[in-house]
């Protein structure tokens, strides 16, 4: 898939030119990414990221855990929390 610079009323164009076509049921529709951060709770200033070398042990059904290790950028102190942070949600338009 090509990765193109379109105005917003363009998408339909590029997913025609991919090929793209909506199941049954399907709709198409506009959506705006944004970012989510987590601030630290400790400090207020910095921001709770991911520690992403943090060992990641799956319950006895092998579902990943509920929560994950968070590390503050500023004051160091570590959080479990329930998301990856920072993360994007999607807006609809």
């Amino acid at each position: 898939m090509t990765v193109l610079m379109i105005c917003r009323r363009d998408w339909r164009k590029v997913l025609k030119m991919d090929g793209y076509k909506p199941k049954e049921h399907e709709e198409l529709f506009d959506v705006k990414p944004v970012g989510v951060r987590y601030i630290c709770e400790f400090c207020n200033v910095g921001e709770q990221v991911l520690v992403k070398d943090a060992p990641v042990i799956l319950d006895a059904e092998g579902h990943l855990p509920k929560l994950r290790e968070h590390k503050c950028t500023k004051c160091g102190k570590t959080m479990m929390l329930p998301s990856a942070y920072p993360r994007i949600e999607w807006i609809e338009q």
